[in-house]
């Protein structure tokens, strides 16, 4: 009965030896490993043209006047291209004039709604 509880421990003790070895072995490979990427990114021709055939320059507009845009983007380079386009509406901060429902009006908006 000695001799057998001898030999297991013998044997948990070669086995604990061994896993860990194996796991220093595994763990100390990981962290030496190299692996040579390459990103081989080419540049082309890339040319985009804005065009709007309905825009007439108008020097005078009024509110609520429908002013006709059509932008295009036309891409003439060598790659596909995704764009995004934002019209936006320019104005003079100084000549808004606005009012809230009490009838309180102001060129300022933040002081009209209450905004900080």
């Amino acid at each position: 009965m000695f001799e057998f509880k001898a030999k297991l421990k013998k044997r948990i003790i070669y086995g604990a030896a061994m896993g860990s070895l194996f796991a220093v072995t595994a763990i100390a490979a990981f962290f030496t490993a190299k692996d040579e990427v390459s990103n081989r990114f080419f540049t082309k021709h890339l040319s985009t043209i804005l065009t709007e055939t309905e825009w007439k320059q108008a020097n005078n507009i009024t509110p609520e006047e429908v002013v006709p845009k059509n932008p295009m983007i036309t891409n003439d380079g060598e790659i596909d291209v995704f764009t995004y386009l934002v019209v936006t509406v320019p104005y003079y901060k100084q000549y808004v004039y606005v009012e809230n429902q009490m009838g309180v009006g102001s060129t300022d908006i933040n002081t009209v709604w209450g905004a900080a």
